[in-house]
């Protein structure tokens, strides 16, 4: 009897206990219905509660949910292979276990690769950052319907995560994720997959979210340091990808040269002071052979590094010697930034309190603010000077300070909680910024996150007449 589950949902599981739940019920609340899946959990030998968590969704789900638990570590590509080789749907994804998708993901991306079943493999979306920062993936790009890209055509179109991405099991069975590579692998499959039919599909009404961890455990957030990731995950990537462009399109192909210099680059911001005089000499020739078989065009396009970084890549390519003076200059320039940053953060703070002591010479109290406004729970963004000034100054009054965010909320002493902008916001009147200088942003990220109004403390001390 043939199986009638579409998608198989693989999921490598490693030391990640305080996400699984958030993803099981991201699974289970697909529009497509569990019924038309199969769940593949591969315990890579985790060593926290990972194995418990998996084994309680597999009981609950006995039809759908497929356990492996594997006795040691031996890698996310394995457990993918793994994973690979018993799938029973005709479609697969590779979720990660602590990223989530739009519930409406897996229904929209098999309907359709069933529209455009023989020009397409995979589908993907764009990315979406959470937890620690929030932020859109700066390779998305603007689609208002389900859409294929022509990778001969929309060479600045790459895809780097496969996570974000669902393919045909058929076509994905025909490769293998390189289990000697400790990153890129990822981005290594899924492109050598594009190559087969050279068009993918893009979902228009889709997000993928990327967990990037505060606790910054992750593999893709702890690889860097590591020699490995210098001296064989970048030649390996390449070489992948060079060959594969080379025996399905017969040339080095203009998207393949752009995704390099999109890595590459990324190398370029990157201490390698770890390596030793040998290990540089091979990381350097490495660097070279790939700036070699990448056009200056795509060099100087990319996205995610500054203009200073391409000069230091063309500098490098062709042995102009200037990368040290480049490195000194980007450095004086940050230098000379941050102090410019502080000049302008002082003079804000200074002039915020002077209008502060002058309020307090004519015996006004900035309590009557919420008083008047009927704010008498609120909360204080920043506990510097300013917000330890305010904290005080309201101790006496009838406003309640139910909390404060702050960065350094593990290493501040209060007697009344303090939270970081990433933790859950309990609910308040209003919030008082006393950041001033940084106020804009700050206000960006909180109104994504509160319904209650968001103010500066300059604009409350200059409302008074």
């Amino acid at each position: 009897m043939q199986d009638k589950r579409n998608l198989s949902i693989v999921v490598p599981v490693y030391n990640t206990a305080a996400y699984l739940e958030e993803t099981f019920l991201c699974i289970t609340n697909q529009t497509l219905g569990m019924e038309n899946m199969e769940v593949i959990l591969v315990n890579d030998g985790s060593m926290d509660a990972s194995a418990e968590i998996c084994r309680d969704f597999q009981k609950k789900y006995p039809e759908n949910v497929r356990y492996v638990e594997l006795l040691k570590n031996q890698g996310v590509s394995h457990a993918k292979n793994t994973a690979l080789n018993m799938a029973v749907g005709k479609y697969i994804t590779f979720w990660d276990s602590d990223d989530l998708w739009s519930l409406n993901a897996m229904e929209e991306a098999i309907s359709f690769l069933q529209s455009y079943e023989e020009e397409i493999d995979m589908v993907s979306s764009n990315i979406v950052f959470f937890e620690s920062f929030s932020r859109p993936h700066i390779l998305n790009y603007d689609v208002t319907q389900n859409t294929i890209i022509d990778i001969r055509k929309s060479y600045q179109r790459i895809r780097t995560s496969g996570a974000a991405c669902v393919m045909k099991t058929e076509a994905a069975r025909q490769l293998c994720f390189d289990e000697s590579q400790a990153r890129w692998e990822d981005a290594k499959y899924i492109n050598q997959l594009l190559l087969q039919k050279k068009k993918y599909g893009m979902l228009a009404n889709v997000q993928f979210y990327y967990r990037r961890r505060k606790s910054n455990d992750s593999a893709t957030q702890s690889f860097r340091g590591d020699k490995w990731y210098f001296l064989h995950d970048l030649k390996m990537f390449y070489n992948g990808i060079y060959e594969e462009s080379m025996k399905q399109c017969g040339e080095w192909i203009p998207m393949m040269q752009y995704l390099m210099a999109y890595t590459i680059g990324s190398y370029f911001t990157e201490s390698a002071a770890m390596l030793d005089r040998e290990e540089q000499r091979q990381y350097d020739a490495v660097r070279k052979t790939i700036l070699s078989h990448i056009e200056d065009r795509y060099l100087k396009e990319i996205p995610n590094v500054e203009v200073v970084v391409k000069w230091k890549m063309l500098s490098f390519k062709y042995d102009l010697g200037f990368e040290e003076e480049i490195d000194q200059w980007q450095q004086n320039e940050q230098k000379a930034q941050r102090n410019q940053i502080s000049v302008a953060r002082t003079t804000a703070n200074y002039n915020v309190l002077k209008r502060w002591f002058a309020l307090k010479q004519q015996n006004k109290r900035i309590c009557t603010y919420f008083e008047k406004n009927g704010y008498e729970r609120i909360a204080i963004y920043g506990m510097s000077d300013l917000g330890m000034y305010l904290y005080t100054e309201l101790a006496d009054s009838s406003i309640q300070t139910l909390y404060a965010i702050d960065r350094r909320a593990e290493k501040l002493k209060m007697g009344f909680p303090i939270l970081t902008i990433e933790d859950f916001l309990p609910e308040v009147d209003i919030i008082i910024v006393t950041a001033v200088y940084f106020f804009k942003e700050i206000d960006e990220v909180l109104r994504n996150k509160v319904i209650c109004p968001v103010i500066s403390l300059e604009d409350v001390l200059y409302s008074f007449e």
